[in-house]
Protein backbone atom coordinates (compact mmCIF):
# COMPACT_ATOMS: atom_id res chain seq x y z
CA UNK A 1 0.00 0.00 0.00
CA UNK A 2 1.47 3.36 -1.06
CA UNK A 3 1.21 6.01 1.65
CA UNK A 4 1.72 9.76 1.29
CA UNK A 5 2.68 11.54 4.51
CA UNK A 6 3.00 15.24 5.31
CA UNK A 7 4.95 16.06 8.48
CA UNK A 8 4.21 19.44 10.07
CA UNK A 9 6.77 21.02 12.42
CA UNK A 10 7.22 24.57 13.68
CA UNK A 11 11.01 24.64 13.34
CA UNK A 12 13.79 22.43 11.98
CA UNK A 13 16.00 22.74 15.06
CA UNK A 14 15.69 21.24 18.55
CA UNK A 15 15.16 17.69 19.77
CA UNK A 16 11.61 17.25 18.49
CA UNK A 17 12.55 18.45 15.01
CA UNK A 18 15.58 16.17 14.97
CA UNK A 19 13.39 13.14 15.73
CA UNK A 20 10.82 14.18 13.11
CA UNK A 21 13.42 14.79 10.40
CA UNK A 22 15.08 11.44 11.07
CA UNK A 23 11.70 9.76 10.69
CA UNK A 24 10.97 11.71 7.50
CA UNK A 25 14.35 10.88 5.93
CA UNK A 26 13.98 7.25 6.92
CA UNK A 27 10.54 7.05 5.32
CA UNK A 28 11.92 8.46 2.07
CA UNK A 29 14.69 5.84 2.08
CA UNK A 30 12.05 3.14 2.52
CA UNK A 31 10.15 4.45 -0.54
CA UNK A 32 7.37 6.25 1.32
CA UNK A 33 6.26 9.58 -0.17
CA UNK A 34 7.12 11.84 2.75
CA UNK A 35 7.30 15.64 2.88
CA UNK A 36 7.73 18.28 5.58
CA UNK A 37 6.02 21.64 6.08
CA UNK A 38 7.75 24.11 8.43
CA UNK A 39 6.99 27.52 9.84
CA UNK A 40 10.71 28.36 9.87
CA UNK A 41 13.36 26.51 7.90
CA UNK A 42 17.11 26.91 8.43
CA UNK A 43 18.37 23.63 6.94
CA UNK A 44 18.19 23.57 3.16
CA UNK A 45 19.44 19.99 2.94
CA UNK A 46 16.19 18.38 4.16
CA UNK A 47 14.61 16.55 1.25
CA UNK A 48 11.02 17.34 0.24
CA UNK A 49 10.84 20.18 2.76
CA UNK A 50 8.78 23.34 2.40
CA UNK A 51 8.65 26.53 4.41
CA UNK A 52 5.21 28.06 4.86
CA UNK A 53 5.49 30.99 2.48
CA UNK A 54 3.40 34.07 3.09
CA UNK A 55 2.20 35.65 -0.12
CA UNK A 56 1.35 39.31 0.35
CA UNK A 57 -0.63 40.64 -2.60
CA UNK A 58 0.77 43.46 -4.70
CA UNK A 59 -0.79 46.87 -4.18
CA UNK A 60 -0.09 50.04 -6.05
CA UNK A 61 -1.12 52.28 -3.18
CA UNK A 62 1.58 52.86 -0.59
CA UNK A 63 -0.85 52.84 2.33
CA UNK A 64 -2.32 49.44 1.46
CA UNK A 65 1.17 48.03 1.01
CA UNK A 66 2.13 49.31 4.45
CA UNK A 67 -0.91 47.59 5.95
CA UNK A 68 0.00 44.34 4.22
CA UNK A 69 3.55 44.49 5.57
CA UNK A 70 2.10 44.97 9.04
CA UNK A 71 -0.02 41.82 8.61
CA UNK A 72 3.08 39.95 7.40
CA UNK A 73 5.00 40.94 10.53
CA UNK A 74 2.13 39.85 12.75
CA UNK A 75 2.43 36.37 11.29
CA UNK A 76 6.17 36.14 11.73
CA UNK A 77 6.73 37.55 15.19
CA UNK A 78 5.38 36.53 18.64
CA UNK A 79 1.86 37.67 19.26
CA UNK A 80 1.42 40.58 21.67
CA UNK A 81 -1.34 38.61 23.37
CA UNK A 82 1.05 35.84 24.35
CA UNK A 83 3.68 38.30 25.59
CA UNK A 84 1.08 40.01 27.80
CA UNK A 85 -0.07 36.71 29.28
CA UNK A 86 3.47 35.71 30.26
CA UNK A 87 4.74 39.03 31.60
CA UNK A 88 5.96 38.61 35.23
CA UNK A 89 5.73 34.80 35.06
CA UNK A 90 7.96 33.02 37.62
CA UNK A 91 11.41 31.92 36.48
CA UNK A 92 12.68 28.36 36.26
CA UNK A 93 9.86 26.85 34.21
CA UNK A 94 9.77 25.54 30.67
CA UNK A 95 7.95 27.05 27.68
CA UNK A 96 4.35 28.23 27.84
CA UNK A 97 2.54 28.82 24.53
CA UNK A 98 -0.99 29.69 23.44
CA UNK A 99 -2.86 27.64 20.81
CA UNK A 100 -3.67 30.55 18.49
CA UNK A 101 -1.94 31.15 15.17
CA UNK A 102 -2.63 33.24 12.09
CA UNK A 103 -1.18 30.53 9.86
CA UNK A 104 -4.03 28.78 8.07
CA UNK A 105 -2.24 25.50 7.47
CA UNK A 106 -5.40 23.62 6.50
CA UNK A 107 -5.52 25.56 3.25
CA UNK A 108 -1.98 24.65 2.24
CA UNK A 109 -1.95 22.72 -1.07
CA UNK A 110 0.29 19.99 0.34
CA UNK A 111 -2.50 18.82 2.66
CA UNK A 112 -4.79 17.93 -0.24
CA UNK A 113 -2.08 15.74 -1.81
CA UNK A 114 -1.40 13.39 1.09
CA UNK A 115 -3.16 10.50 2.83
CA UNK A 116 -2.11 11.32 6.38
CA UNK A 117 -1.08 14.56 8.11
CA UNK A 118 1.58 13.91 10.74
CA UNK A 119 1.97 16.60 13.40
CA UNK A 120 5.07 16.89 15.59
CA UNK A 121 6.07 19.95 17.66
CA UNK A 122 3.65 22.51 16.21
CA UNK A 123 3.35 25.24 18.85
CA UNK A 124 3.05 28.75 17.39
CA UNK A 125 2.21 27.16 14.03
CA UNK A 126 -1.15 25.38 14.00
CA UNK A 127 -4.28 27.12 15.17
CA UNK A 128 -6.44 24.68 17.14
CA UNK A 129 -9.75 26.40 16.42
CA UNK A 130 -9.38 26.27 12.63
CA UNK A 131 -7.01 23.39 11.92
CA UNK A 132 -9.09 20.53 13.31
CA UNK A 133 -12.25 22.06 11.88
CA UNK A 134 -10.93 22.25 8.31
CA UNK A 135 -8.62 19.25 7.91
CA UNK A 136 -10.50 16.18 6.67
CA UNK A 137 -7.53 13.78 6.61
CA UNK A 138 -6.44 11.38 9.35
CA UNK A 139 -3.98 13.09 11.69
CA UNK A 140 -1.13 11.33 13.49
CA UNK A 141 0.38 13.45 16.25
CA UNK A 142 3.73 12.52 17.74
CA UNK A 143 3.83 14.39 21.03
CA UNK A 144 7.30 15.44 22.13
CA UNK A 145 6.12 17.09 25.33
CA UNK A 146 2.91 17.69 27.32
CA UNK A 147 1.68 20.82 25.54
CA UNK A 148 -1.02 19.18 23.36
CA UNK A 149 -3.06 18.35 26.47
CA UNK A 150 -2.15 21.15 28.92
CA UNK A 151 -3.38 24.70 29.34
CA UNK A 152 -0.18 26.04 27.78
CA UNK A 153 2.87 24.62 29.55
CA UNK A 154 5.13 22.13 27.79
CA UNK A 155 6.09 20.31 30.99
CA UNK A 156 3.82 20.46 34.01
CA UNK A 157 6.53 19.30 36.46
CA UNK A 158 4.76 18.56 39.77
CA UNK A 159 1.37 19.85 38.60
CA UNK A 160 -1.45 17.46 37.58
CA UNK A 161 -4.12 20.03 36.76
CA UNK A 162 -4.10 18.97 33.09
CA UNK A 163 -6.25 16.03 34.23
CA UNK A 164 -8.99 18.44 35.22
CA UNK A 165 -9.12 22.15 34.39
CA UNK A 166 -5.68 23.89 34.65
CA UNK A 167 -7.16 26.66 36.83
CA UNK A 168 -4.76 28.93 38.76
CA UNK A 169 -1.71 27.72 36.83
CA UNK A 170 1.42 27.63 39.00
CA UNK A 171 3.54 28.64 36.01
CA UNK A 172 1.49 31.84 35.61
CA UNK A 173 1.50 33.08 39.20
CA UNK A 174 2.15 36.80 39.16
CA UNK A 175 0.84 37.33 35.63
CA UNK A 176 -2.27 39.27 34.66
CA UNK A 177 -4.41 36.11 34.59
CA UNK A 178 -3.22 32.76 36.02
CA UNK A 179 -6.56 31.28 34.88
CA UNK A 180 -5.77 31.83 31.19
CA UNK A 181 -4.51 28.21 31.23
CA UNK A 182 -8.09 27.17 32.04
CA UNK A 183 -9.37 29.07 28.99
CA UNK A 184 -6.64 27.60 26.78
CA UNK A 185 -7.42 24.07 27.87
CA UNK A 186 -11.11 24.63 27.14
CA UNK A 187 -10.26 25.97 23.69
CA UNK A 188 -8.20 22.84 22.92
CA UNK A 189 -10.94 20.58 24.27
CA UNK A 190 -13.66 22.26 22.21
CA UNK A 191 -11.52 22.23 19.04
CA UNK A 192 -11.11 18.45 19.24
CA UNK A 193 -14.69 17.52 20.14
CA UNK A 194 -15.87 17.08 16.51
CA UNK A 195 -12.59 15.56 15.28
CA UNK A 196 -12.47 11.75 15.23
CA UNK A 197 -9.45 11.03 13.05
CA UNK A 198 -6.69 11.72 15.57
CA UNK A 199 -4.08 9.07 16.40
CA UNK A 200 -1.54 9.87 19.11
CA UNK A 201 2.04 8.66 19.35
CA UNK A 202 4.30 9.20 22.35
CA UNK A 203 8.02 8.36 22.40
CA UNK A 204 7.74 7.27 26.04
CA UNK A 205 5.30 5.20 28.06
CA UNK A 206 5.30 7.96 30.69
CA UNK A 207 3.93 10.57 28.26
CA UNK A 208 1.31 8.12 27.01
CA UNK A 209 0.10 7.54 30.57
CA UNK A 210 -0.10 11.29 31.19
CA UNK A 211 -2.00 11.87 27.96
CA UNK A 212 -4.47 9.07 28.68
CA UNK A 213 -5.25 10.74 32.00
CA UNK A 214 -5.72 14.15 30.42
CA UNK A 215 -9.11 15.74 29.92
CA UNK A 216 -8.33 16.68 26.32
CA UNK A 217 -6.83 13.55 24.74
CA UNK A 218 -7.98 10.56 26.81
CA UNK A 219 -10.58 9.44 24.24
CA UNK A 220 -8.13 9.04 21.35
CA UNK A 221 -6.03 5.93 20.52
CA UNK A 222 -2.42 6.04 21.75
CA UNK A 223 0.69 4.19 20.65
CA UNK A 224 4.21 4.27 22.10
CA UNK A 225 7.00 4.50 19.50
CA UNK A 226 10.45 5.70 20.62
CA UNK A 227 12.60 8.24 18.84
CA UNK A 228 15.01 6.50 16.49
CA UNK A 229 18.51 7.06 15.21
CA UNK A 230 20.96 5.49 12.79
CA UNK A 231 23.42 2.97 14.23
CA UNK A 232 25.73 3.68 11.29
CA UNK A 233 26.13 7.24 12.60
CA UNK A 234 25.84 6.85 16.36
CA UNK A 235 28.09 3.93 17.25
CA UNK A 236 31.05 2.88 19.37
CA UNK A 237 34.30 4.49 18.24
CA UNK A 238 37.86 4.55 19.53
CA UNK A 239 37.88 6.93 22.50
CA UNK A 240 41.49 8.05 22.02
CA UNK A 241 40.91 8.83 18.34
CA UNK A 242 37.75 10.81 19.15
CA UNK A 243 39.55 12.88 21.77
CA UNK A 244 42.41 13.61 19.38
CA UNK A 245 39.90 14.73 16.77
CA UNK A 246 38.18 17.11 19.22
CA UNK A 247 41.34 18.29 20.97
CA UNK A 248 40.16 16.85 24.30
CA UNK A 249 42.56 15.61 27.01
CA UNK A 250 43.37 11.92 26.67
CA UNK A 251 44.31 11.31 30.30
CA UNK A 252 41.24 12.72 32.07
CA UNK A 253 37.84 11.34 32.99
CA UNK A 254 35.41 13.35 30.86
CA UNK A 255 31.84 14.07 31.91
CA UNK A 256 29.60 15.30 29.09
CA UNK A 257 26.61 17.64 29.11
CA UNK A 258 24.51 18.47 26.01
CA UNK A 259 21.64 20.93 25.56
CA UNK A 260 20.46 23.25 22.81
CA UNK A 261 20.42 26.13 25.28
CA UNK A 262 22.89 25.66 28.12
CA UNK A 263 21.19 28.35 30.21
CA UNK A 264 17.72 26.77 30.13
CA UNK A 265 17.24 26.05 33.84
CA UNK A 266 15.06 22.93 33.43
CA UNK A 267 18.03 21.31 31.64
CA UNK A 268 19.94 21.45 34.93
CA UNK A 269 23.39 22.58 33.79
CA UNK A 270 23.67 24.87 36.82
CA UNK A 271 23.19 21.83 39.06
CA UNK A 272 25.84 19.82 37.25
CA UNK A 273 28.34 22.68 37.43
CA UNK A 274 27.83 22.97 41.18
CA UNK A 275 28.39 19.24 41.70
CA UNK A 276 31.36 19.15 39.34
CA UNK A 277 33.05 22.04 41.16
CA UNK A 278 32.73 20.11 44.43
CA UNK A 279 33.40 16.54 43.36
CA UNK A 280 35.97 16.95 40.60
CA UNK A 281 38.33 19.50 42.07
CA UNK A 282 41.60 17.94 40.88
CA UNK A 283 42.98 17.92 37.36
CA UNK A 284 42.02 14.30 36.67
CA UNK A 285 38.55 15.34 35.52
CA UNK A 286 37.01 17.52 32.83
CA UNK A 287 33.45 18.57 32.05
CA UNK A 288 32.72 18.91 28.35
CA UNK A 289 29.62 20.97 27.50
CA UNK A 290 27.84 21.25 24.16
CA UNK A 291 25.24 23.94 23.46
CA UNK A 292 24.65 27.67 23.13
CA UNK A 293 26.38 29.57 25.92
CA UNK A 294 25.83 32.93 27.54
CA UNK A 295 29.09 34.83 27.07
CA UNK A 296 28.63 36.41 30.52
CA UNK A 297 28.52 33.03 32.25
CA UNK A 298 31.31 32.43 34.75
CA UNK A 299 33.93 29.99 33.43
CA UNK A 300 35.16 27.26 35.76
CA UNK A 301 38.44 25.37 35.60
CA UNK A 302 38.38 22.05 33.76
CA UNK A 303 35.21 22.92 31.82
CA UNK A 304 35.55 22.66 28.04
CA UNK A 305 32.87 24.44 26.01
CA UNK A 306 32.47 23.03 22.50
CA UNK A 307 29.62 25.39 21.58
CA UNK A 308 26.53 24.47 19.57
CA UNK A 309 26.88 21.42 17.31
CA UNK A 310 24.29 20.63 14.64
CA UNK A 311 25.99 17.72 12.92
CA UNK A 312 25.12 14.14 13.86
CA UNK A 313 28.46 12.62 12.90
CA UNK A 314 30.39 15.19 14.91
CA UNK A 315 28.06 14.69 17.87
CA UNK A 316 28.64 10.94 17.73
CA UNK A 317 32.37 11.63 18.08
CA UNK A 318 31.63 13.79 21.14
CA UNK A 319 29.56 11.06 22.83
CA UNK A 320 32.19 8.43 22.04
CA UNK A 321 34.94 10.65 23.49
CA UNK A 322 33.20 10.95 26.87
CA UNK A 323 33.32 8.52 29.78
CA UNK A 324 29.79 9.35 30.92
CA UNK A 325 26.93 11.57 29.76
CA UNK A 326 25.22 13.50 32.56
CA UNK A 327 21.78 14.98 31.89
CA UNK A 328 20.24 16.47 35.05
CA UNK A 329 17.07 17.54 33.25
CA UNK A 330 14.17 18.39 35.56
CA UNK A 331 11.56 17.43 32.95
CA UNK A 332 11.86 15.43 29.74
CA UNK A 333 10.07 12.95 27.52
CA UNK A 334 12.49 10.61 25.74
CA UNK A 335 15.58 12.73 24.99
CA UNK A 336 17.45 12.19 21.73
CA UNK A 337 20.63 12.95 23.65
CA UNK A 338 20.23 9.86 25.83
CA UNK A 339 19.39 7.71 22.79
CA UNK A 340 22.50 8.99 21.01
CA UNK A 341 24.79 8.49 24.01
CA UNK A 342 23.62 4.91 24.55
CA UNK A 343 24.04 4.14 20.84
CA UNK A 344 27.65 5.29 21.21
CA UNK A 345 28.10 2.93 24.17
CA UNK A 346 28.43 5.78 26.67
CA UNK A 347 26.56 5.32 30.00
CA UNK A 348 24.16 7.99 31.24
CA UNK A 349 23.52 9.62 34.62
CA UNK A 350 20.10 11.26 34.92
CA UNK A 351 17.31 12.28 37.27
CA UNK A 352 14.30 9.90 37.46
CA UNK A 353 11.92 12.15 35.50
CA UNK A 354 9.45 11.61 32.65
CA UNK A 355 10.36 9.00 30.05
CA UNK A 356 13.99 8.89 31.21
CA UNK A 357 12.95 6.40 33.90
CA UNK A 358 12.26 3.77 31.23
CA UNK A 359 15.54 4.42 29.39
CA UNK A 360 18.08 3.91 32.18
CA UNK A 361 18.72 0.57 33.88
CA UNK A 362 20.82 1.10 36.98
CA UNK A 363 24.38 -0.24 36.73
CA UNK A 364 23.70 -1.58 33.21
CA UNK A 365 23.55 1.42 30.89
CA UNK A 366 23.77 4.18 33.46
CA UNK A 367 22.60 5.47 36.82
CA UNK A 368 19.26 6.95 37.81
CA UNK A 369 19.64 9.37 40.70
CA UNK A 370 17.59 8.44 43.77
CA UNK A 371 15.95 11.85 43.96
CA UNK A 372 15.75 15.04 41.92
CA UNK A 373 18.26 17.12 43.83
CA UNK A 374 21.93 18.08 43.95
CA UNK A 375 22.87 15.53 46.62
CA UNK A 376 21.47 12.65 44.58
CA UNK A 377 23.30 13.89 41.48
CA UNK A 378 26.51 14.11 43.49
CA UNK A 379 26.07 10.56 44.83
CA UNK A 380 25.43 9.18 41.34
CA UNK A 381 28.52 10.83 39.87
CA UNK A 382 30.70 9.63 42.75
CA UNK A 383 29.34 6.10 42.35
CA UNK A 384 30.17 6.14 38.65
CA UNK A 385 33.71 7.43 39.22
CA UNK A 386 34.35 4.60 41.68
CA UNK A 387 32.61 1.86 39.66
CA UNK A 388 32.99 2.79 35.99
CA UNK A 389 34.36 -0.66 35.10
CA UNK A 390 30.91 -2.25 35.56
CA UNK A 391 29.60 -0.50 32.43
CA UNK A 392 30.14 -2.45 29.22
CA UNK A 393 30.05 -0.20 26.13
CA UNK A 394 29.25 -3.07 23.76
CA UNK A 395 26.26 -4.22 25.83
CA UNK A 396 25.03 -0.63 26.15
CA UNK A 397 25.18 -0.22 22.36
CA UNK A 398 23.51 -3.56 21.59
CA UNK A 399 20.63 -2.95 24.01
CA UNK A 400 20.09 0.55 22.62
CA UNK A 401 20.21 -0.66 19.03
CA UNK A 402 17.46 -3.21 19.69
CA UNK A 403 15.14 -0.40 20.81
CA UNK A 404 16.18 2.81 19.05
CA UNK A 405 17.58 1.70 15.69
CA UNK A 406 15.72 3.78 13.07
CA UNK A 407 14.63 0.75 11.03
CA UNK A 408 12.65 -0.59 14.02
CA UNK A 409 10.99 2.79 14.47
CA UNK A 410 10.14 3.06 10.76
CA UNK A 411 8.41 -0.33 10.82
CA UNK A 412 6.21 0.73 13.73
CA UNK A 413 5.19 3.97 12.01
CA UNK A 414 4.55 2.24 8.69
CA UNK A 415 2.36 -0.32 10.43
CA UNK A 416 0.44 2.51 12.11
CA UNK A 417 -0.05 4.41 8.84
CA UNK A 418 -1.34 1.30 7.07
CA UNK A 419 -3.71 0.37 9.87
CA UNK A 420 -5.19 3.89 9.79
CA UNK A 421 -5.77 3.81 6.02
CA UNK A 422 -7.31 0.34 6.21
CA UNK A 423 -9.93 1.75 8.56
Amino acid sequence: MSVKILHIISYDWGGAAKAAIRLHEGLIQSDVESSILLKWQSQKSIRNSYEFKLQPEKYSLRRKLKNKIKQYKNLLFPQKQEIDYLRNAPEGYHLFTIPNSKFDIAKHPLISKVDIVHLHWVSEFIDYSTFFKKVDKPVVWTMHDMNPFTGGCHHSLECNKYKDDCKNCIQLHGTINPDIAYDIQNLKYDALIPFNKLYLVTPSLWLSECSLQSRILNRFPHKVIPNGTDSEVFKIMNKTFCRELLGLPKDKTILLFVAGDINCKPKGYHLLKAVFAEVCKNTDYALCAVGQFNSNEEKLDNIIELGYINDDRLMSVVYAAADVFVTPSLADNLPNTIVESLMCGTPVIAFPVGGIKQMIINNVNGILCKDIDVESLKDAILFFLENRSIFDSTKIFENAKNTYEIKHVLKQYNDLYKSILEK
